[in-house]
């Protein structure tokens, strides 16, 4: 755990003014170029079909459709199998769910370079062997579906027990986490405090924090024993939100770490960042251990 562990050693920061924070989700994580396309719409079968989009001598990374997802359109993912896979038809893996931000897609953490994370980290024995499910919340993860159902209802009612139907996932709460970024890390900390009893970690990566949601999602998180990895860059206005969740788990005697870095709400910083998050989860998971 880092040494910003409980998030003392933070510096106290302003709060980030409301158009700030609208500025942030709106634009701070889009592609350059605008919205990106809607997806195609799914097949029409019940049976999810993955169709392969990436594969590598290591880790393999295909999309997978929901077909009558109450997301509609939206709910579709994109998995990352880790190397051995397909040759151990009996071992069962960790799962880590990530959240894109605003406005992105089911590829945003492939293409800040999660798949080449890692491959490396697990060519050099930094972490364990990992299922990681991408899924695409729309814009705003407020899907496009046949119900008016919430995306933290979706998340778990749905996606998490398509996956572990379909993938060799150990379906347990100690070998699961989900984390995001920006929108996506406020997302992925909302479904945790929803459902400790399905997740043992969450990780709010440059989230969509106030003040606010801090005070909500803190009970519910200290007394689900999840742990929690916050960071953000300095130059983030979101500065004010992580520090206020982390000061609030840390008063309930909660497993959280805060970090604050160079850089703003960018790509290039949650590039920068990919290999300790995914170290958080693999020892969050404890993903080396069921390796042996």
């Amino acid at each position: 755990m880092s040494a910003g562990r409980a998030g003392r050693s933070a510096a106290a920061c302003r709060a980030g003014s409301i158009a700030a924070l609208a500025a942030l989700l709106l634009g701070g994580c889009s592609t350059p170029g605008g919205a990106p396309t809607p997806a195609a719409p799914p097949p029409a079968s019940s049976r999810p079909s993955p169709s392969r989009v990436h594969s590598a001598a290591q880790g393999q990374v295909l999309r997978v459709d929901l077909p009558r997802s109450s997301f509609g359109r939206y709910g579709r993912y994109s998995i990352y199998l880790p190397p051995g896979y397909d040759q151990h038809p009996g071992r069962r893996y960790p799962v880590v769910y990530l959240l894109h931000g605003a406005t992105e897609r089911d590829r945003f953490f492939l293409e800040l370079g999660v798949r080449e994370a890692m491959d490396r980290l697990l060519s050099d024995g930094a972490i364990g062997a990992m299922i990681l499910v991408m899924p695409d919340g729309g814009p705003f993860f407020r899907g496009e579906g046949v119900s008016a159902r919430s995306f933290v209802d979706f998340f778990a009612s749905e996606l998490v027990p398509a996956v572990d139907r379909r993938w060799r996932t150990a379906p347990d709460r100690t070998a699961r986490a989900v984390g995001g970024i920006s929108l996506g890390g406020l997302r992925a900390l909302e479904i945790a405090a929803a459902h400790p009893d399905q997740f043992v970690a969450a990780g709010g990566h440059s989230a969509a924090l106030s003040r606010a949601s801090a005070r909500t999602l803190a009970p519910s998180l200290a007394q689900g024993d999840v742990r929690v990895w916050l960071d953000v860059g300095e130059r983030d206005g979101l500065v004010a939100g992580g520090q206020a969740l982390a000061d609030a788990l840390t008063r309930r005697g909660d497993d959280v770490a805060l970090q604050l870095g160079p850089g703003g709400h960018e790509r290039p910083y949650w590039t920068a960042h990919l290999a300790e998050y995914l170290r958080f989860y693999s020892d969050s998971v404890d993903a080396r251990a069921r390796a042996r």
